[in-house]
C-alpha cells in the first residue's frame, strides 16, 4: 500500500535544558552537541510510537529511516508504512495531536554542575551516548524543543529550509548579544524567544557554557 507520507522532525535538541524529576530528586538535563555521534553508527535504530517496538514506523537498516546529526540536534526523516498505524500517525501529526519526539538510549558519559544560584537545581550535561535504540513520536515529549510534521509525497521542503535559516539567523544574533561563541549556538532553544529571556537563561546556566569566543 502507498505510504501516507513522510515524517520529518527533530528527535533530540542539543544545548537546551529540560527539567527531569526522579524519585531521588530533580535536576536540569542538557545534551551536548555531538553526543550522539558514536551511537548513530548503529544500523538497528528504529522510529516508533511511544517507545513501543510493536508500533514500528521505520528502521535505519531498511532505508525507511534517515537520521542527520546537526549542530542543533538530531533530525530524522521516516517514510511511513501504508498500514493502519502509518495512516493514524500521519493523521495525528497533521492535526497537531502529536507534535513532539523523544529518544531511547543507554550508556552515557556525563558531567554534573552545581546550581548557579542557591536553591537552584543541579545540571547534568550528557556528553556522549553510546547506544541509541529509537527515535519516537510521543504524546508527552521531555524536551519541548522537539518537533515532528508530515511532508506529503512530492511536497517541497523549501518552506522548512527557510524556517531553519530564519532560526539560525536569530540564534547567531542571540549568541552575539550574550557573548557566547558561535559553537555554543545550540544552547539557545525555542524557549529563548527574546533578548531578555536569553539574558536570564545565560545567568542561570553560565556554569554549563563557556562564555566568550
Amino acid at each position: 500500500m502507498a505510504s501516507p507520507g513522510t515524517l520529518r522532525g527533530r528527535a533530540v535538541v542539543y544545548g537546551v535544558p529540560t527539567t527531569i524529576s526522579t524519585p531521588y530528586g530533580t535536576f536540569d538535563e542538557v545534551i551536548e552537541a555531538g553526543a550522539l555521534r558514536t551511537a548513530l553508527t548503529d544500523q538497528r535504530i528504529t522510529a516508533v510510537r511511544e517507545h513501543d517496538p510493536g508500533r514500528l514506523l521505520g528502521r535505519v537498516s531498511s532505508g525507511t529511516l534517515e537520521l542527520r546529526d546537526t549542530p542543533f540536534g538530531l533530525d530524522m526523516r521516516v517514510v511511513l508504512p501504508g498500514t493502519e498505524l502509518g495512516r493514524e500517525t500521519a493523521e495525528l501529526v497533521q492535526r497537531g495531536d502529536l507534535a513532539g519526539m523523544s529518544f531511547a538510549f543507554s550508556g552515557v558519559e556525563d558531567e554534573w554542575h552545581d546550581p548557579a544560584q542557591r536553591g537552584g537545581r543541579p545540571t547534568r550535561v550528557i556528553t556522549q551516548v553510546r547506544r541509541l535504540f529509537d527515535v519516537s513520536i510521543v504524546t508527552w515529549p521531555a524536551y519541548e524543543g522537539t518537533r515532528v510534521s508530515v511532508q506529503r509525497d512530492g511536497e517541497s521542503a523549501s518552506r522548512d529550509r527557510a524556517r531553519l535559516e530564519r532560526y539560525y539567523r536569530r540564534v547567531r544574533g542571540l549568541a552575539a548579544f550574550t557573548g557566547l561563541g558561535t559553537r555554543h549556538d545550540a544552547r539557545f532553544g525555542p524557549r529563548c524567544r527574546s533578548l531578555p529571556a536569553v539574558a536570564r537563561w545565560t545567568r542561570l546556566h553560565r556554569p554549563v557554557v563557556r562564555i566568550g569566543k
